[in-house]
């Protein structure tokens, strides 16, 4: 997924194709990782996503910590991890959504810098904070329901063979 307003630079694309090739589930763009940052937002804009960012890993620690970025909408997952998942994600944020209800195994992070945007508009809005944390708020309750449950039974015979190699 690469957003089309320009933010994202599509060179960094090859890089997240690779790390599929590897044998990566999960490849993310990230603004966190290594040669990553943002071109020019103000201290507004940063201290709204670094406090985005931290209200998901406070509320889905376990999930979100997988990533520096789940915030980001610049990422490659490979088709098994999502394959039979229902998703219903909330807003644009897809990727958190893809953190609590995929099979992700294995992950990469590329750094890259987000650009300013060249066309269109913000989506961010008050509502859209909401909306997030309302999302944040169900994906929690869904994980802690779905760990309360006893595994499905192909999923105890994948762990029992897993545990024999």
């Amino acid at each position: 997924m690469i957003d089309g307003d320009l933010q994202h630079p599509p060179e960094v694309t090859a890089q997240l194709i690779a790390a599929m090739r590897e044998g990566a589930d999960l490849a993310v763009a990230s603004r966190e990782a290594e040669g990553g940052g943002t071109s020019d937002w103000s201290v507004l804009r940063l201290l709204i996503s670094r406090g985005s960012r931290a209200l998901g890993k406070m509320l889905l620690p376990d999930v979100l910590s997988l990533v520096s970025d789940p915030m980001t909408g610049f990422f490659v997952i490979r088709r098994t991890a999502i394959q039979n998942v229902v998703l219903a994600p909330c807003g644009y944020k897809i990727l958190v959504e893809l953190l609590v209800r995929s099979r992700i195994h294995s992950v990469v992070e590329v750094g890259y810098v987000f650009r300013s945007r060249q066309r269109g508009e913000s989506k961010a809005s008050v509502m859209v904070f909401v909306d997030y944390v309302q999302h944040l708020l169900r994906l929690r309750a869904d994980a802690r329901a779905s760990s309360a449950q006893p595994a499905p039974p192909e999923m105890e015979n994948e762990t029992a063979a897993a545990g024999r190699d």
